[in-house]
């Protein structure tokens, strides 16, 4: 019974030293710029050949971890799909547990904002109206640029949709949906478009 536990304690061992090195070599060799990155638990960001994902000093990104308090935020994952993509996240931004999918064209996060667990940001449908729904570059003339103000707060599990402006110091409550404008300043809840 000592010979099986122990071996099941070196190949537990050994896929850990086997996930590290390879989320460092995909976060390092991509070129994903982490100036003072604070990573809780590992993120996953993949990065498309000539797209640019750039991560602000000061920035926290949190990854299956118990937050201080004490829920459980799921795994962080930016991702982008085209040469043209790009996140950019500005200074001191938390992110914990949030999902970022990026198409064609440009998703910002401001200064200081903070996005709560499950949160889910788009800049596409991920499909066409009239292209075809199974071709590679269907509906990229529908995917709209996003952008999310200086210290905002959007709380779990809100979908922030393409073309979605936020202003700053705007709270976005838990499951809103946001398609639209939101004003500086403003706060809303549930499904205000």
């Amino acid at each position: 019974m000592e010979t099986i536990i122990y071996i099941v304690q070196r190949l537990r061992a050994i896929f850990k030293i086997y996930y590290f090195t390879w989320m460092a070599r995909l976060i390092f060799t991509s070129r994903v710029s982490l100036k003072g990155v604070v990573c809780i638990g590992f993120p996953a960001i993949f990065k498309y050949p000539q797209s640019e994902i750039t991560i602000g000093k000061g920035s926290r990104l949190r990854s299956n971890d118990l937050g201080w308090t004490g829920m459980r935020c799921g795994s962080l994952l930016m991702q982008t799909f085209s040469a043209n993509a790009r996140i950019v996240v500005r200074d001191d931004v938390e992110l914990n547990g949030v999902e970022i999918y990026c198409r064609s064209t440009t998703v910002e996060i401001g200064y200081g904002s903070i996005l709560a667990p499950s949160v889910k940001i788009l800049d596409t449908d991920f499909h066409g109206q009239n292209e075809g729904l199974f071709k590679d570059d269907a509906g990229f003339s529908s995917d709209r640029p996003m952008f999310i103000g200086k210290n905002v707060w959007i709380g779990e599990g809100a979908i922030i949709l393409k073309g979605a402006t936020i202003g700053d110091n705007s709270i976005i409550g838990a499951h809103a949906v946001v398609s639209g404008t939101v004003g500086e300043g403003c706060v809303i809840a549930g499904n205000p478009g």
